[in-house]
């Protein structure tokens, strides 16, 4: 779940230990305006502000306007006093001051003597200060609400109005799948509240979409006070999920084993005065809180059959169930005019293959789709060995468990945090946050094989040699230390200071890594000879080579990535930033800098075909009609995997390189109190973030104007920053603009004293993560031998039991002795040709722009009740974009070469074929030594396949909501939040911000990649409900015995509800055209009429299709030209939408008083209470049978967990 703008989250964890520390989020401010009893401003006024949790004072002194502001004060709660001569004392106490918040305080002095005072106990009065959009969870309702998930973090949206979005990780280039989670956030004992802006229209927040969540963690307060807490979860309460039994036609089901799980999580805080006995006396003046917190998770396969193995048969070459014809390779024959044909494998009429022939043909027998023994792969053979068997029948969904997300089977977490904050002099305070978060854990266990292991993956992975999955060993540690400096120059002028330094680490090993997998499956093989090692693997101490398939039937791919045996990428960041406060009549004036360093040392982790990639194709063992395409549905993926045929590959020569970046920003921000009614917020920012480079200068980019001399010299070539021979001369290949600014306009208006309305206007920039997950612009220094497949599936790229080539027809040089591996470093502007290659563009640092517009009604009902409507859009442009969003430009081929017949567009085309310089069609042969076909002739760049360009700023989004907010403030026992939001999500699908992510390669024409595919956005959510309460349960109320009340008082009960409509899915179907377009999908055409989605409210998995297939068809083939046609079905459908979410999880608990702020809290905590199933998405692949077939559950189902406090 990982998605660019909803409404613009930016990545904040811990209070004064987050990213986005230099914007406060873990300080307010109170300001005001003094007046007497006729609206005059009273200048001089002395004005004390007390933290009535530490009793540390601010004093200030109004100005000529009667104004006064605070510096950036701890969040807590303050009372304010105010004294001036010929008054009386004015105190306002009980002063709630929340994160990121800027409090109005007017007070009206009243005429007496100075020794006289008038006391208020602030209520919850409306704040007209600011024009934000935003939502608080206060520590009770925090600490509330259940987890399920023990005492890791809860995550806000679980317990406030989010829409689903993607929190802005870019901010410190975190990798997609690590921007939402645990990893930076503090353990529930730490924090203080959690807020989320919506909207913010003060111009010292930016490097965000648009809004923000912020943590912030307790302070120390001038008492000691802690808690010791543990919470414990087991499989033996919860209930089964919907998967967890097998099941026929008929509801007789057989049980298989429960998910199991085992949960412990423990830990302390402790916080108060920092006192040394007869050395140091902190009371009011320095403070700590410190927090120590453990997990230990256990948990294994979850119910569901998200995965899908070759059936037994399959594995011994007996496709004899498969309903469609498999074809024998070895008898491919093109004729003259370049149409191929292929026979099916036969048998004779006892059921036996034909013995092949020394070719591999096969003469007489009819038709069979079982392959010959002496035709199958040894190396195949030895991997079908070790793959997992079935778990039901069915070639699809046939092996229990789900792989979606990344799922966790053993972790072992520990998270400790420290705060200290201490006033040097009233005018003088500093406050230091130190938090260490380690988090080793095995992972990405939902898929085939899980992650059962012979031996320890940490310790031992390389004995684990009959393990071909793709699990892994991580260790993820996170370090933030932060310090921040509040000084009251004067009065009227205050100064912020921030120094932070943050670092992120993730490293880690495939579970089977260093077992010499090439030796294991090579041996006795032709490949055992490969001049280039076993198999022609480089790296003989990696993980299992990484097997894909493509065809009809959806294999999991295996081999986890092809990663090598360790490998660790770091983020680190330094952060400086400073602001100036100023004062002026009703004016207060603020002025700032921002200044971050970010250094990324990358040493192998998740490096991708390390061990080798080995591609299978269903083309392999397809037939061909008489034009020359393929036959629907014929051929299979697992059968051209056992003959050996393999479509293409590729392997990784890895390189470590050090990337630095940096990012800064001046702003000036003018809050104006024009009337007592009134506060105007106006404000400028601007944003640059600076071109990257590597410390060595090993930084390479495509360049499309660059002559390639291997190429003819056609344009497209290889560049090398730095100087010396074959460089640029230049270390960087990025010329960021210096275009990012962002004015910022917001109002709030006090209307009565319970109705307010705020609004406004503001431009934001978000950052540029440097980690697009579609490698590194490296390549010379990285090297990535490519095989690819220059025949179109009419032949193998090369044989299995032979390993990668050392010399192929398909490599740099086109030539049969042509190399196929080159060592880097290699300077040669040539060295990437014949594979996809990776492109910085010039303006890849131009900053992703968001409008944001909103307008708030806000009434207060009563003393604790507020009601908020809100309209809020965001409008985003030059958002980064996948590379198949440059469409020809990404080197894929205009859709008008359709008019071009197929047989045409995949007929060889080389220096053999060619005719006076032409090949078939008269297209032009490319240059001397090329060697592919027609239509990867026709590419814009010949030479290569993909141009993979990185953080294109071509994507836009346009997102438009009504939120509706009842809010119950906690009194009497209850507090409640009650939210609703309609509302519309659209993109080009340019859905996250790292391109390469996988979720946006989706475009299906590439003469039109924008405005063909802008529609719906995967996360559009019409409707969104959600209740959060806690409740005090009045059973004791009015009960005279003692015993009733110790047993029926201090029960509570607390619950996040969350209701959401289903997403809207993308159809997709088999794709002929990604060897003529070279596309990133192709769609079905929608019938108009048909209703797509025929569930009903019992719908059943087992028995139930999702989709009526009727309302969808084949494009078909173009009759003239025999080629595929494109689809007219939107890349998102919003009539054709997954399953809604409904989710109810309870909290019921008892505190114990034991004496005076000393008590017990007992906790029984429901996730799913009613045992909902959420399913997963249905089955989108439009064509075969499994189309619309649900097999796995999306959610957990429920799970108990009974959690334990003592409060001191």
């Amino acid at each position: 779940m990982r998605s660019y703008l909803v409404v613009g989250l930016c990545l904040a964890t811990i209070c004064a230990a987050t990213p986005l520390l230099a914007q406060r989020s873990d300080r307010g401010i109170i300001t005001g305006i003094v007046t007497d009893p006729t609206g005059s401003a009273i200048a001089g006024a002395e004005v004390k502000v007390r933290n009535q949790d530490t009793a540390l004072e601010t004093t200030l002194t109004t100005n000529s306007a009667g104004a006064f502001t605070t510096p950036p004060l701890a969040l807590g709660t303050y009372s304010v006093t105010v004294d001036h001569a010929g008054f009386k004392q004015s105190v306002s106490s009980g002063i709630a001051l929340q994160g990121a918040e800027t409090i109005r305080k007017d007070i009206t002095l009243t005429i007496g003597a100075v020794t006289e005072s008038v006391e208020v106990t602030a209520g919850a009065e409306l704040n007209v200060t600011t024009p934000d959009i935003s939502h608080v969870v206060d520590e009770k309702y925090y600490q509330d609400i259940p987890t399920i998930t023990a005492s890791d973090v809860r995550l806000a949206e679980a317990v406030l109005q989010i829409q689903p979005g993607f929190f802005d990780g870019a901010a410190f280039g975190y990798a997609v799948g690590h921007q939402q989670s645990q990893e930076s956030a503090p353990p529930i004992e730490s924090i203080q509240e959690v807020k989320v802006i919506t909207t913010s229209y003060a111009a010292q927040y930016g490097h965000t979409s648009g809004g923000f969540i912020e943590y912030t963690s307790k302070p120390g307060t001038n008492t000691l006070h802690g808690s010791a807490y543990e919470f414990f979860a087991n499989d033996a309460l919860n209930a089964r999920g919907f998967f967890d039994a097998d099941c026929d036609a008929s509801g007789h089901c057989t049980s298989r084993k429960k998910t199991p799980l085992k949960n412990n999580s423990f830990g302390f805080t402790l916080g108060g005065p920092v006192v040394i006995p007869h050395i140091y006396d902190g009371h009011r003046k320095t403070f700590f809180f410190t927090n120590f917190d453990w997990t230990r998770l256990r948990s294994g396969v979850l119910p569901g059959f998200g995965n899908t193995t070759p059936i037994d048969a399959f594995k011994a070459g007996d496709f004899s169930s498969w309903p469609d014809q498999i074809y024998n390779p070895y008898s491919t024959v093109v004729s003259p005019t370049g149409i191929p044909s292929r026979d099916p494998f036969k048998c004779d009429s006892a059921g036996t293959p034909i013995i092949p022939n020394p070719d591999g043909t096969q003469t007489g027998g009819t038709p069979c789709n079982i392959l010959p023994p002496s035709l199958i792969s040894t190396v195949a053979s030895r991997v079908s060995g070790l793959m997992v068997h079935p778990d039901r029948a069915g070639f699809s969904n046939n092996v229990a468990g789900n792989p979606a997300g990344d799922q966790t089977w053993l972790l072992n977490a520990r998270t400790i945090e420290f705060r200290v904050d201490h006033s040097f002099t009233p005018n003088f305070r500093m406050s230091e946050s130190f938090y260490w978060g380690h988090r080793p854990s095995i992972r990405n266990c939902g898929e085939v094989a899980g992650c059962t292991t012979q031996f320890d993956g940490e310790t031992e992975p390389q004995k684990n040699t009959n393990y071909y999955g793709n699990g892994f060993y991580q260790r993820i540690a996170t370090h933030h230390t932060h310090t921040q400096f509040d000084w009251i120059i004067r009065p009227n002028l205050l100064n912020h200071t921030t120094i932070a330094w943050d670092r992120w680490f993730m490293g880690g090993n495939p579970l089977s890594a260093g077992a010499g997998w090439p030796g294991i499956l090579w041996a006795g093989t032709a490949g055992a000879a490969n001049p280039l090692g076993n198999g022609g693997i480089l790296d003989q101490t990696a993980g299992p080579p990484l097997l894909d398939f493509a065809g009809n039937i959806p294999y999991n791919s295996i081999g986890q990535y092809g990663w090598g045996k360790f490998g660790f990428l770091t983020n680190n960041r330094w952060q400086f930033s400073d602001d100036l406060s100023w004062v002026k009549g009703k004016h207060t004036i603020k002025v700032g800098y921002e200044y971050r360093w970010h250094q990324f040392p990358f040493s192998g982790w998740a490096n991708g075909n390390q061990a080798g990639e080995f591609r299978f194709d269903r083309r392999e063992t397809g037939g061909y009609d008489s034009t020359g395409n393929l036959i629907a549905n014929s051929g299979e993926s697992f059968a051209s995997f056992l003959l050996g045929q393999v479509d293409s590959s590729t392997q990784n020569i890895p390189f470590h390189p050090m990337f630095y970046e940096a990012y800064m920003s001046p702003w000036v921000n003018d809050e104006y109190k024009a009337t007592s009614r009134l506060t105007l917020t106006l404000g400028l920012r601007f944003d640059y973030q600076f071109a990257r480079t590597e410390t060595q200068d090993r930084y390479s980019s495509f360049d499309p104007n660059t002559p390639n001399p291997a190429a003819g010299n056609l344009p497209g070539a290889l560049l090398f920053a730095g100087k010396g021979a074959g460089r640029t001369g230049q270390r960087t290949f990025e010329h960021p603009a210096h275009d990012a600014w962002g004015p910022r306009l917001g109002f709030a208006y006090r209307v009565n004293d319970k109705t307010a309305i705020r609004g406004g206007y503001g431009i934001y920039y978000s950052g540029i993560s440097f980690d697009q997950f579609i490698g590194q612009p490296t390549l010379g220094y990285v090297s990535n031998p490519t095989v690819s497949n220059i025949f179109n599936g009419e032949h193998p790229a090369f044989l299995l039991d032979n390993g990668f080539p050392q010399t192929n027809v398909a490599c740099p040089g086109g030539t049969p002795t042509s190399p196929c591996v080159n060592p880097p470093p290699f300077i040669d502007p040539s060295f990437a040709n014949n594979q996809s290659v990776i492109a910085v563009a010039k303006n890849g640092l131009t900053l992703p722009r968001y409008q944001n517009w909103s307008l708030t009604l806000e009434r207060q009902l009563n003393n604790n009740l507020r009601l908020d409507v809100s309209y809020i859009a965001n409008r985003g442009s030059r958002l980064t974009a996948d590379w198949q969003k440059m469409g020809v430009g990404a080197n894929m081929n205009p859709s008008s070469i359709l008019s071009i017949p197929n047989s045409t567009l995949t007929s060889p085309c080389n220096a053999a074929t060619a005719v006076g310089g032409d090949c078939a069609g008269g297209v032009p042969l490319p240059y001397s030594t090329f060697n592919g076909t027609v239509a990867q002739a026709l590419r814009q760049y010949p030479q290569y396949q993909n141009v993979l360009w990185r953080d294109v700023p071509l994507g836009s989004s346009q997102y438009t909501a009504l939120e509706v907010v009842l809010e119950q403030r906690y009194s009497h026992g209850l507090g409640f939040r009650v939210g609703y939001t309609y509302s519309k999500l659209y993109n080009d699908g340019s859905e996250t911000g790292q391109g390469g992510d996988g979720a946006n390669g989706a475009v299906q024409d590439p003469s039109c990649p924008h405005v063909c595919e802008w529609g719906l956005s995967r996360d559009d959510t019409p409707n969104v409900f959600l209740v959060g309460f806690t409740w005090e349960i009045p059973f004791a109320k009015g009960l005279s015995s003692r015993a009733g009340r110790l047993a029926l008082s201090g029960w509570n009960l607390a619950g996040a509800l969350r209701y959401e409509s289903g997403r809207p899915m993308n159809i997709t179907m088999d794709n002929p055209l990604g060897g003529l377009l070279f596309n990133g999908q192709r769609r079905p055409n929608r019938v108009k009429g048909v209703s797509a989605v025929k569930r009903g409210s019992n719908f059943n998995p087992l028995i139930d299709n999702y989709f009526d297939p009727a309302a969808w068809s084949d494009p078909g083939l173009d009759p003239t030209t025999s080629n595929p046609l494109l689809g007219d079905a939107p890349r998102r459908d919003g009539s054709v939408r997954a399953f809604p979410t409904y989710n109810e999880d309870i909290n019921i608990f008892k505190v114990f008083p034991i004496k005076e702020k000393l008590n017990l809290r007992f906790e029984a905590q429901f996730g799913n209470i009613f045992n909902r199933t959420d399913f997963c998405d249905p089955n989108g692949f439009y064509g075969p049978a499994s189309f619309g077939t649900v097999n796995t559950q999306c959610n957990q189902p429920r799970s108990i967990q009974f959690g334990l406090r003592l409060n001191y």
